[in-house]
């Protein structure tokens, strides 16, 4: 017996979280397996006995982080929207979209896609996925709420939760940080060869907030790209928050626990 197109479907989704894992733990990306499962997906999608629209809508969404890893963002949107079309509900549809969009380097998109979804509606898992996802866009204080409803303190949630207080304690909007985040990336973001996966916040009431993207390189690199990134921001900003928040970037080390910027697992049932 042929394997039914729902199990194939959740099969490409194993294969494609293979990968992720993968990149995630070396910052490093397989164009070689990402091509393989792509190939496979668009087969399936060309075969017209593969009609359900929750199985196309998979495939399309698996294909879509997959141009996404390659930092084909076009390609990526385009394949997600698709998803939407054929049913991917809006909430997850958005989640995918806003990480799609932070591999990618935009993090002002990503939080319009991530600002839409909501916090009232979701389950456990979409509240895990989304409390490190808003924090990766600079919205502290949403992401304090998911890990508060979804009531397990994790990926950093000391420093989030104080970086969200630092944050309401001066009467700032969490949109001036997306903005300098968006500003820090454009700046390097064409001199790293993998996509955005993992970053840290520290957060101390006298200290302020510190927010570093993980990235893959040398020494000599990750300092220059620092320096890159502060001079950037010193030419453009100069405001309350800058007297408190510091963005940089640190090195990809395995063995160093990071806020991971988890996909969303579609499956069916």
């Amino acid at each position: 017996m042929s394997p039914q197109p729902k199990s194939i479907a959740n099969e490409i989704g194993e294969e494609r979280q293979k990968i992720w894992l993968r990149l995630a733990e070396t910052h490093h990306v397989d164009e070689l397996s990402i091509r393989r499962l792509q190939n496979r997906v668009i087969r399936l999608l060309e075969d017209k006995a593969i009609n359900k629209s929750a199985v196309r809508a998979m495939l399309h969404h698996e294909l879509g982080y997959l141009y996404a890893y390659q930092r084909s963002l076009d390609a990526a949107i385009r394949h997600l929207d698709s998803a939407g079309r054929l049913g991917l509900p809006e909430a997850p549809l958005r989640l995918s979209k806003g990480h799609a969009f932070f591999l990618n380097g935009k993090i002002s998109e990503s939080r319009v896609s991530l600002d839409g979804i909501d916090l009232g509606r979701e389950d456990r898992q979409m509240l895990k996925s989304l409390s490190g996802s808003y924090a990766a866009s600079g919205m502290f204080r949403r992401a304090q709420q998911c890990a508060d409803e979804y009531g397990e303190a994790g990926f950093g949630y000391g420093n989030v939760k104080r970086a969200a207080a630092i944050m309401v304690d001066l009467g700032i909007d969490d949109v001036e940080v997306t903005n300098r985040l968006q500003t820090a990336i454009n700046a390097i973001m064409g001199e790293i060869k993998h996509p955005l996966m993992a970053y840290s916040v520290f957060a101390d009431e006298n200290e302020g907030i510190l927010f570093q993207f993980v990235v893959d390189g040398s020494i000599d690199e990750i300092v220059a790209l620092d320096n890159k990134i502060a001079e950037t921001l010193s030419e453009k900003y100069n405001s309350d928050v800058d007297s408190v928040l510091a963005i940089g970037v640190k090195p990809h080390v395995p063995s160093e626990e990071n806020i991971a910027y988890e996909p969303y697992h579609a499956g069916l049932q």
